[in-house]
Protein backbone atom coordinates (compact mmCIF):
# COMPACT_ATOMS: atom_id res chain seq x y z
CA UNK A 1 0.00 0.00 0.00
CA UNK A 2 2.95 2.34 0.83
CA UNK A 3 4.24 1.79 -2.65
CA UNK A 4 1.25 2.41 -4.13
CA UNK A 5 0.80 5.79 -2.12
CA UNK A 6 4.44 6.68 -3.80
CA UNK A 7 3.53 5.66 -7.35
CA UNK A 8 0.29 7.06 -7.21
CA UNK A 9 1.47 10.94 -8.03
CA UNK A 10 3.59 9.63 -10.70
CA UNK A 11 1.04 7.77 -12.60
CA UNK A 12 -1.06 10.69 -12.60
CA UNK A 13 -2.36 12.53 -15.74
CA UNK A 14 -0.34 14.91 -16.77
CA UNK A 15 -1.18 18.80 -15.41
CA UNK A 16 -2.99 20.55 -18.05
CA UNK A 17 -0.74 23.68 -19.58
CA UNK A 18 -1.85 26.69 -21.63
CA UNK A 19 -1.44 25.61 -24.71
CA UNK A 20 -4.02 22.28 -23.62
CA UNK A 21 -6.24 25.16 -22.64
CA UNK A 22 -5.85 27.60 -25.80
CA UNK A 23 -5.00 25.79 -28.24
CA UNK A 24 -5.49 28.69 -30.77
CA UNK A 25 -2.22 30.85 -28.63
CA UNK A 26 -0.26 28.74 -29.61
CA UNK A 27 1.13 29.10 -32.78
CA UNK A 28 4.10 27.79 -33.99
CA UNK A 29 7.38 28.64 -33.05
CA UNK A 30 10.01 28.40 -34.89
CA UNK A 31 13.69 29.24 -33.62
CA UNK A 32 17.06 30.41 -36.21
CA UNK A 33 19.92 30.72 -34.07
CA UNK A 34 22.72 33.60 -34.97
CA UNK A 35 26.43 32.27 -36.37
CA UNK A 36 27.97 29.40 -34.44
CA UNK A 37 24.30 28.88 -32.49
CA UNK A 38 23.87 25.81 -34.10
CA UNK A 39 25.18 22.01 -33.17
CA UNK A 40 26.99 20.56 -35.85
CA UNK A 41 27.75 16.59 -36.35
CA UNK A 42 30.16 15.03 -38.20
CA UNK A 43 29.79 11.92 -39.97
CA UNK A 44 32.83 9.44 -41.08
CA UNK A 45 33.45 6.29 -42.81
CA UNK A 46 36.32 4.76 -43.74
CA UNK A 47 36.73 3.63 -47.20
CA UNK A 48 35.10 0.15 -47.62
CA UNK A 49 34.09 -0.47 -43.96
CA UNK A 50 30.28 -0.42 -43.74
CA UNK A 51 30.34 1.34 -40.15
CA UNK A 52 29.65 4.82 -39.98
CA UNK A 53 31.09 7.17 -36.81
CA UNK A 54 29.49 10.11 -35.93
CA UNK A 55 30.39 12.74 -33.22
CA UNK A 56 29.68 16.84 -32.71
CA UNK A 57 31.94 18.84 -34.32
CA UNK A 58 30.67 22.50 -32.54
CA UNK A 59 31.33 22.33 -29.66
CA UNK A 60 32.63 18.41 -28.99
CA UNK A 61 32.32 17.29 -25.75
CA UNK A 62 35.85 17.41 -24.63
CA UNK A 63 36.05 21.39 -25.73
CA UNK A 64 36.87 22.04 -22.32
CA UNK A 65 39.90 19.43 -22.82
CA UNK A 66 40.65 21.11 -25.70
CA UNK A 67 40.41 24.91 -24.55
CA UNK A 68 42.77 24.13 -21.34
CA UNK A 69 45.07 21.67 -23.53
CA UNK A 70 45.78 25.02 -25.74
CA UNK A 71 46.85 27.26 -23.24
CA UNK A 72 48.93 24.63 -20.51
CA UNK A 73 50.70 22.65 -22.86
CA UNK A 74 52.35 22.14 -25.96
CA UNK A 75 52.06 19.09 -26.37
CA UNK A 76 48.36 18.61 -26.14
CA UNK A 77 48.10 22.50 -27.81
CA UNK A 78 48.63 20.19 -30.76
CA UNK A 79 45.14 18.51 -30.47
CA UNK A 80 43.68 22.22 -30.41
CA UNK A 81 44.85 23.35 -33.26
CA UNK A 82 43.94 20.23 -35.05
CA UNK A 83 40.46 20.71 -34.00
CA UNK A 84 40.48 23.99 -34.89
CA UNK A 85 41.31 23.40 -38.28
CA UNK A 86 38.89 20.71 -38.25
CA UNK A 87 36.28 23.43 -38.44
CA UNK A 88 37.29 25.09 -41.47
CA UNK A 89 34.46 23.72 -44.08
CA UNK A 90 37.16 23.76 -47.32
CA UNK A 91 39.54 21.66 -45.26
CA UNK A 92 37.28 18.68 -44.98
CA UNK A 93 38.28 14.95 -44.82
CA UNK A 94 36.36 13.87 -48.07
CA UNK A 95 34.92 11.10 -46.57
CA UNK A 96 33.21 13.06 -43.64
CA UNK A 97 30.14 14.50 -43.97
CA UNK A 98 29.29 17.58 -41.86
CA UNK A 99 25.37 18.49 -40.90
CA UNK A 100 23.67 20.28 -38.41
CA UNK A 101 21.78 18.02 -36.01
CA UNK A 102 18.07 18.20 -37.25
CA UNK A 103 16.62 15.83 -34.44
CA UNK A 104 13.97 16.11 -32.71
CA UNK A 105 12.96 18.90 -35.69
CA UNK A 106 15.74 20.92 -35.41
CA UNK A 107 14.79 21.71 -31.77
CA UNK A 108 17.49 19.95 -30.53
CA UNK A 109 20.42 21.66 -32.87
CA UNK A 110 18.88 25.19 -31.76
CA UNK A 111 18.64 24.56 -28.05
CA UNK A 112 21.81 23.76 -26.91
CA UNK A 113 25.23 23.21 -28.34
CA UNK A 114 27.17 21.57 -25.33
CA UNK A 115 25.53 19.01 -23.01
CA UNK A 116 26.44 17.82 -19.68
CA UNK A 117 24.71 14.75 -19.23
CA UNK A 118 20.68 15.99 -19.30
CA UNK A 119 21.81 19.71 -18.57
CA UNK A 120 23.10 22.03 -20.67
CA UNK A 121 26.58 23.68 -20.08
CA UNK A 122 25.27 27.67 -19.21
CA UNK A 123 28.16 28.43 -21.88
CA UNK A 124 26.55 26.87 -24.50
CA UNK A 125 22.85 27.86 -24.03
CA UNK A 126 21.50 28.87 -27.29
CA UNK A 127 17.72 28.92 -27.11
CA UNK A 128 17.40 25.74 -24.16
CA UNK A 129 15.84 28.14 -21.51
CA UNK A 130 13.29 29.78 -24.02
CA UNK A 131 12.69 25.86 -25.09
CA UNK A 132 11.92 24.50 -21.58
CA UNK A 133 9.66 27.58 -20.70
CA UNK A 134 7.98 26.74 -23.89
CA UNK A 135 7.51 22.91 -23.32
CA UNK A 136 6.32 23.62 -20.11
CA UNK A 137 3.62 26.07 -21.55
CA UNK A 138 2.52 22.71 -23.90
CA UNK A 139 4.35 23.41 -27.00
CA UNK A 140 5.68 20.30 -28.55
CA UNK A 141 8.14 19.47 -31.28
CA UNK A 142 6.85 18.47 -34.51
CA UNK A 143 3.61 20.32 -33.82
CA UNK A 144 4.23 24.16 -32.42
CA UNK A 145 7.62 24.11 -31.86
CA UNK A 146 10.70 23.91 -34.71
CA UNK A 147 14.34 24.94 -34.56
CA UNK A 148 15.87 25.50 -37.82
CA UNK A 149 19.62 24.76 -37.02
CA UNK A 150 22.56 25.31 -40.11
CA UNK A 151 25.87 24.99 -40.69
CA UNK A 152 26.99 28.55 -40.07
CA UNK A 153 30.63 28.08 -41.54
CA UNK A 154 29.52 28.08 -45.04
CA UNK A 155 28.19 30.77 -47.03
CA UNK A 156 24.81 31.90 -47.38
CA UNK A 157 24.32 30.42 -50.54
CA UNK A 158 25.73 26.83 -49.43
CA UNK A 159 24.49 26.29 -46.22
CA UNK A 160 20.97 25.59 -47.15
CA UNK A 161 19.13 27.70 -44.69
CA UNK A 162 16.61 28.84 -46.46
CA UNK A 163 15.76 25.40 -47.93
CA UNK A 164 15.78 24.13 -44.70
CA UNK A 165 13.08 27.21 -43.77
CA UNK A 166 10.92 26.55 -46.32
CA UNK A 167 10.48 22.87 -45.58
CA UNK A 168 9.61 23.62 -41.95
CA UNK A 169 6.80 26.90 -43.75
CA UNK A 170 5.90 23.81 -45.73
CA UNK A 171 4.99 21.67 -42.93
CA UNK A 172 3.64 23.67 -40.59
CA UNK A 173 1.01 24.96 -43.30
CA UNK A 174 0.40 21.49 -44.65
CA UNK A 175 0.74 19.03 -42.35
CA UNK A 176 0.00 20.58 -38.71
CA UNK A 177 -3.68 22.52 -37.88
CA UNK A 178 -1.92 25.70 -38.07
CA UNK A 179 -2.61 27.36 -41.69
CA UNK A 180 -1.23 31.00 -41.07
CA UNK A 181 2.90 30.97 -41.07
Amino acid sequence: AAVLAVLRPLMAAPAETACDRSPDLCGPVILVPGVMGSRLRQHSRVPGALQTTSSHLWLPESHRLLARSAVTSGVLGGFYRAWVRSLNPKGRDRWAIVEPDRANWGVKGVACILKAGRECVTAAKVFWDMVVQLERAGYRAGNNLFGVPYDWRLPPTENKLCADLATVLHHITNATGHRKA
